[in-house]
């Protein structure tokens, strides 16, 4: 069996929830994951703008969903059903 996520789906922007969401793939577990805008914002230090995030996830998505796949393994998503990629979570996952 393959032992690696993959990201087959489109991301794209939670107006709600002020986040880019994305789906991570593993066999047959589908697992909804997100980054705030201002977690991708602040790691890369750009404009705290939905443009911004979107192009900051497109040229960094490698460590993204690196960090996705490690709170999929601490299996606490966030209260409303996804893993949610905060600015605390990213910083200390670091880039």
């Amino acid at each position: 069996m393959d032992d690696r996520w993959t990201f087959p789906e489109e991301p794209h922007y939670d107006m709600d929830f002020a986040a880019i969401k994305f789906v991570a793939v593993h066999g047959t577990e589908r697992q909804v994951c997100a980054i705030s805008t201002a977690a991708i914002n602040d790691q890369f230090r750009t404009e705290d703008t939905p443009e911004a995030a979107m192009r900051n996830y497109r040229e960094h998505a490698d460590w993204v969903h690196g960090v996705a796949i490690k709170l999929i393994e601490q299996r606490e998503p966030h209260h409303k059903g996804f893993y949610l990629i905060t600015s605390q979570i990213a910083q200390m996952f670091g880039r």
